[in-house]
């Protein structure tokens, strides 16, 4: 195989999981090598594997081993100049080459040259595996064969991954609200009520008042839509209901010193659904603040699922009813959180912080009802799922499809194939 096709991380996994023949191996200097311990994968600076045990001739070496593609990686890495590199016993290269290296401290270490020694079915599939451009994963026509218990056992470490990197963002936002968990918790509430495409604006109209100027807010749903509405710069030239609005916005405005962030122009309406208008969701946000006055911490005291999805639900004021925007009579409709939305919910923003909880406060109860609930949401039915389903992939609730995302998300579009457990089995 050109040496073009392959990369460094590659050679580094067929040498740390032994996927090339190892018997009758010969160095660079001519002398024979028995691999006891391939050493400790390093993923930071300096050699490749720390603490490799291997016999050179009769003479067991305990050290480290540097991994590349061909001897001229070593001298343009500058590996010869680095001290960190003087305790390297082996240079593993997978051209067919016949040179030994120089350390900084002068010591000669032999190169072992392992691409001819390579199992031909991991390199044919390898090569397989990032060839494919166009399929819905990499490996799409080698795991169709896969045993579904690969899938399932590789899912908790998954959910676990995609968990712990949520938990990064709401760092980030109780930064933000100085420790305060329920601003945290209605600053991703917004995001999510805009995702995806007015998520950003959502994110600035949230950022643009404090949990105190909202809590005086909360005294009745038009109350709260004036604030939001207002803030969220949505009320110039309107009809009546809008005025009214506007009016008490202003009187709100010279009172707590509002200053607005948010431009009316921004907002997309283009594209968008009318359900799902930021008219509408802002609507929605109003009703559900009003109902539950600090959301996150009447939920984290809420053990059922169902309670919890009864907090969800709402009915906009009258107006909305019958409008999806300012001046725009519709056909009446209730506007409340359909179940599906209320699911999509509690996976990407109940679960996260729940954990998250569990987390900042040292306490595994929360951690645990958030991955119950997890078990007892039904799996989400989007294009990823659909997609793994259809290659065998078992997945009965929100546990399996996150993990599933997981995968696709962080792993199959960016081909960390190495990395992943799936294709571990597939490529050993």
């Amino acid at each position: 195989m050109n040496l073009n096709s392959l990369n460094e991380d590659f050679i580094q996994f067929v040498w740390k999981f032994s996927l090339f023949s190892k018997g009758n191996l010969v160095l660079s200097t001519g002398e024979t090598i028995q691999i006891v311990y391939p050493g400790t994968q390093n993923f930071a600076g300096g050699p490749d594997f720390f603490n490799a045990k291997i016999y050179i001739g009769e003479t067991l070496w305990v050290g480290n081993v540097e991994i590349h593609l061909s001897i001229k990686d070593w001298h343009q890495h500058k590996h010869a100049f680095d001290a960190a590199y003087n305790n390297i016993i082996l240079h593993v290269i997978y051209a067919d080459e016949n040179e030994s290296i120089r350390l900084q401290n002068k010591r000669l270490v032999p190169s072992l040259s392992i691409g001819k020694l390579i199992f031909p079915k991991t390199l044919e599939k390898y090569h397989h595996i990032q060839s494919q451009q166009t399929q819905f994963i990499p490996c799409q026509n080698l795991i169709n064969k896969l045993d579904p218990f690969t899938y399932t056992e590789y899912y908790e470490a998954l959910l676990f991954e995609r968990l712990e990197r949520k938990v990064l963002d709401i760092e980030k936002d109780l930064y933000f609200v100085q420790g305060d968990m329920d601003a945290a918790f209605n600053l991703n509430l917004f995001k999510y009520f805009g995702a995806p495409l007015n998520k950003d604006n959502f994110e600035l109209l949230a950022r643009s008042f404090s949990n105190s100027q909202l809590h005086k807010q909360q005294v009745s749903v038009i109350q709260l839509e004036s604030f939001l509405f207002g803030l969220a710069d949505l009320l110039q030239e309107q009809d009546a209901y809008a005025q009214r609005l506007q009016a008490e916005f202003d009187y709100t405005k010279n009172l707590q010193k509002l200053k607005k962030y948010c431009k009316g122009s921004q907002w997309n309406f283009a594209g968008v659904r009318p359900p799902n208008f930021p008219t509408v969701r802002i609507a929605q946000l109003a009703a559900l603040l009003f109902k539950n006055s600090r959301m996150f911490s009447e939920l984290i005291e809420e053990p059922s699922l169902k309670l919890i999805k009864n907090r969800f639900k709402l009915e906009v004021s009258s107006y909305w009813k019958t409008h999806y925007a300012f001046s725009k009579v519709s056909k009446a409709s209730s506007k409340s959180l359909s179940s599906n939305f209320i699911d999509k919910l509690l996976i990407n923003l109940v679960v996260p912080m729940l954990f998250f909880y569990g987390k900042y406060i040292s306490e595994d109860r929360y951690k645990e009802r958030a991955i119950r609930f997890l078990n007892e949401i039904k799996a989400e039915n989007n294009q990823i799922i659909i997609g793994f389903r259809s290659m065998g992939a078992p997945c009965d609730d929100a546990f399996a499809s996150q993990a599933l995302i997981e995968l696709k998300n962080n792993y199959c579009n960016s081909k960390r194939c190495l990395v992943c457990r799936i294709g571990y089995q597939l490529l050993k």
